[in-house]
């Protein structure tokens, strides 16, 4: 499934470089962040236009997945502590490819009137697992004791009083699992600025995921296979002829 997964999306790559090389067409090229009910993130928006009644829209971006009960809490018993979500097994990073079709709606011109259009792409992502450690505090009889990085097991019983926080990003580096998933997206997109030089974008819009063999997030509650989001992206970028 790995390598599958991996052949889809350098096949979806090169199909991108393939048509970015096609002469006389015009594009447009945008950076920056998105942000999910779910989680944050970096976007880069391609798109490159064929004809007066549609566009081509390859996209890529990288975001952090919260589960949508996690909940930070803080161990105010112990010293220096630091806000964590009990029972998270895995942080989780998603990369996404996808391409698909704009509709111009309204177009974006010199005398700097903004651009509407619809967009519409699905696509392959694969979601990386990094498991979760903290710092937990083990008393000794002598009244001392010492604080070790430990995964989190939801098997093992834990007093909450003695977990201070998360360990050190350095932990699980060489425990990560993947996930891949498909997905479906829409969105308004809004532009305007200088018609010559830069160009803002505004896109929102909702996306479908879904995850075939899941996405171990929590313990102890449902971990589903299908996500649904909304999302507002504000970028940056580019518009020339070639």
């Amino acid at each position: 499934m790995k390598n599958s997964l991996l052949m889809v999306m350098i096949g979806l790559l090169t199909f991108g470089h393939v048509f970015s090389q096609q002469p006389g067409l015009e594009k447009s090229h945008f950076g920056g962040f998105v942000l999910r009910n779910n989680g944050i993130g970096l976007i880069y928006t391609n798109y490159r236009f064929q004809n007066s009644k549609f566009n081509r829209i390859v996209e890529s971006e990288i975001v952090n997945h919260r589960h949508p009960k996690e909940v930070k809490i803080i161990n105010t018993v112990a010293r220096d502590p630091s806000p964590y979500v009990y029972g998270k097994l895995n942080k989780i990073a998603v990369l996404r490819l996808n391409v698909g079709i704009n509709k111009a709606l309204s177009e974006m011109d010199e005398n700097g009137n903004t651009g509407l259009s619809f967009s519409i792409t699905s696509g392959v992502a694969a979601a990386i697992l990094k498991p979760v450690f903290l710092d937990i505090y083990h008393p000794s009889i002598k009244g001392d004791g010492i604080v070790l990085s430990e995964r989190y097991n939801p098997e093992n019983q834990i007093n909450q009083q003695d977990i201070i926080g998360y360990s050190n990003s350095r932990f699980g580096w060489n425990l990560l699992t993947y996930s891949p998933a498909i997905n479906l997206k829409t969105s308004l997109d809004i532009k305007w600025g200088n018609f010559s030089n830069s160009v803002k974008l505004i896109r929102i819009g909702t996306q479908i995921e879904f995850f075939p063999f899941g996405l171990k997030v929590m313990a102890n509650t449902s971990n589903p296979k299908t996500y649904f989001y909304g999302f507002l992206a504000i970028s940056i970028g580019s518009k020339a002829e070639y």
